[in-house]
């Protein structure tokens, strides 16, 4: 597969940028919990119900993405899908009542959803071989975004909504300068038959379902986590930044790791570590690290599966499944983690995250149990439409 030429640098650095927008934003929450809390009036369970909106928007910008495919380009898909983002994190950030934050945050994860999906099929596609470190590189932008919001929430504390404002005004500039991107992968007929969902795309669905669920959970309930052991809030704060840090770090170094190691290898190193990580985050001595240390080793696995699900299935239904089913594991597992605080305890937040990254290792290991068959099937399709 040839380079995709009309990623041109500025319109690499925009898409970055938006992603970091999107990071920054999803990822301030958890900081934000307090003056959310308070400003609202709600407890914690209603407070993980503006994580399962935002989900639940982007699942519908997943979703959206195939019908759009027939009337927008690529950029046109980027562009929608960074004003709608915008136009939400404004609103949000003007919301007096809290339905209308949720209708807000529904709004904002519909833009979200759109930009997202579009992203990362352009750049875990457009480069050939070289596309796994290629999207290593660029999903660190999330990571970026996350590291910074919450930090720039603690700081702002009761002006936090100048963040949703400021980082919506810059998404809507940047989506301007990114019409002229193209998925050029797309751009001749293919003599072959569409992919279906089928062999491994439902198990990379359920794999990324259980990631995200850890992933988004160590962000989004970390802080309360770690305040509940006598962590200080701004220094909880800061412990999620580093949280974020290690997988900004971890995926600059998956960049250069996917060049020697498989993507079976990767995602098993990763997510097993990541389990380790989560157990030990139940000691409060070293509870701050472990979490750390679990946003380090977490860092390949979303980038890296892409990447690897590509391979066996390039559709866009395939690439659209494995973003739904992430949407899905935020929008259940936030409010699920947040229910389980109420009845438990804060202990209980280490715990699920533990469970769910155990659960997509296993899930890692039956997608690599599965490759040869999977493999053997695609040759043989192939072979039949030669």
């Amino acid at each position: 597969m040839q380079r995709n030429i009309s990623l041109t640098p500025v319109i690499t650095a925009s898409t970055y940028l938006g992603m970091v927008s999107i990071g920054a934003v999803g990822g301030s929450y958890g900081a934000a919990l307090e003056v959310l809390r308070a400003t609202f009036g709600v407890g914690d369970a209603q407070l993980g119900l503006l994580g399962t909106a935002q989900t639940v928007g982007g699942l519908l910008g997943n979703l959206s993405s195939i019908p759009l495919e027939r009337i927008l380009t690529a950029g046109q898909r980027l562009c929608v899908g960074g004003l709608v983002f915008a136009f939400g994190a404004v609103c949000f950030a003007l919301s007096a009542k809290f339905e209308l934050a949720l209708l807000a945050l529904l709004t904002m994860g519909l833009g979200m959803g759109l930009f997202q999906i579009n992203f990362s099929s352009l750049y875990s596609r457009g480069f050939g071989v070289r596309s796994g470190a290629v999207m290593a590189v660029m999903s660190s932008a999330f990571a970026v975004g996350s590291i910074a919001g919450p930090v720039m929430a603690a700081a702002l504390t009761t002006n936090y909504r100048l963040l949703p404002i400021g980082f919506g005004v810059l998404s809507a500039v940047l989506a301007a300068m990114l019409l002229t991107a193209r998925d050029t992968s797309h751009a001749a007929p293919s003599s072959h038959p569409p992919a279906k969902l089928e062999g491994a795309a439902w198990l990379f669905g359920l794999m990324v379902f259980f990631y995200v669920m850890a992933e988004q959970g160590a962000s989004f309930w970390g802080v309360a986590h770690l305040e509940s052991l006598g962590v200080k809030h701004e220094a909880a704060a800061l412990v999620m930044s580093l949280f974020w840090a290690g997988l900004l770090i971890g995926r600059f170094a998956g960049a250069a790791l996917s060049l020697k190691y498989s993507s079976r290898t990767m995602m098993l190193g990763s997510a097993a570590g990541a389990t380790l990580c989560f157990a030990v985050s139940h000691v409060p001595a070293v509870a701050g690290a472990a979490y750390i240390a679990a946003g380090l080793c977490f860092a390949t696995v979303f980038p890296t599966g892409l990447v690897w699900l590509a391979r066996f299935n390039p559709s866009s239904q395939a690439i659209t499944l494995y973003f739904v089913a992430g949407s899905v594991g935020a929008a259940l597992g936030l409010p699920l983690i947040g229910a389980l605080k109420n009845l438990f305890g804060a202990s209980a937040i280490p715990t699920a995250l533990t469970v769910s990254s155990g659960l997509c290792l296993l899930t890692i290991y039956a997608i690599g149990m599965r490759q040869p068959q999977d493999d053997a099937a695609r040759a043989a399709r192939l072979e039949s439409v030669a």
